[in-house]
């Protein structure tokens, strides 16, 4: 069995994005625990867990959820599913289609009491001697569906030596009102076995517009079965 990372990808809003990997294999089962740091202001390395399940050949169930320990108000982000398809006419492609649930802690939950939904298409491809992972989405509340945010993310990455590996991730997001955003996150990747690993990687967020930088870290460990 195969195992995929499954990156911290998170945005300057604090919604964690889906992971950027096709569907996993029938019965399989990932988890992953992650965590992000802000650096150039205050804030606590909030913890975020995700999990995946394979279904059938080609369709698995996804699930992610944030917390909000360390500092008070304490609480819960809202709860995230999805369903990823993998294409069967084009090899490497999938489509997922993911709900915000309208729940968690009024006080941290972003746009708590609403509903979300994100629509994504994903693609694995070879890139500059690279094995390298794409994905374009957008997301919103279904109270507000035309003012949502999109985003486009690239993610090569390189075997260096061993079990060890070195990514790049590049994402652009947008939303209307908003200040387009670049993120640039390099980062290590070591297996701790088939199936098993951490990540690590230091995040530049870029506001385009107004040219502010928020700087962080963040790392995960991860392992499917």
């Amino acid at each position: 069995m195969k195992s995929k990372l499954l990156l911290a990808l998170l945005l300057v809003s604090s919604t964690w994005a889906w992971d950027e990997f096709t569907v996993i294999e029938p019965k399989a089962i990932s988890f992953n625990v992650a965590a992000y740091k802000p650096l150039s202001e205050s804030g606590e390395a909030a913890p975020r867990i995700g999990a995946k399940v394979g279904l059938i050949t080609g369709l698995d169930i996804e699930y992610k959820q944030a917390f909000y320990i360390q500092s008070s108000p304490r609480g819960i982000e809202r709860p995230n599913l999805a369903l990823k398809y993998s294409l069967p006419m084009l090899e490497g492609a999938s489509l997922l289609a993911g709900v915000s649930l309208p729940f968690g802690t009024e006080a941290v939950a972003s746009n708590h009491g609403t509903t979300g939904v994100e629509l994504a298409g994903l693609y694995n491809f070879p890139f500059l001697g690279a094995d390298a992972n794409a994905f374009v989405t957008y997301r919103a509340d279904v109270d507000a569906l035309s003012e949502g945010v999109g985003e486009l993310y690239l993610d090569p990455t390189w075997k260096l030596r061993g079990r060890l590996s070195f990514y790049q991730a590049t994402d652009l997001s947008w939303g209307k009102g908003g200040d387009p955003m670049l993120g640039l996150w390099p980062g290590l990747d070591y297996g701790l076995g088939e199936s098993s690993g951490i990540c690590a990687d230091l995040d530049f967020d870029i506001a385009l517009n107004s040219g502010n930088t928020d700087i962080g870290v963040s790392a995960s460990l991860y392992t499917t079965f």
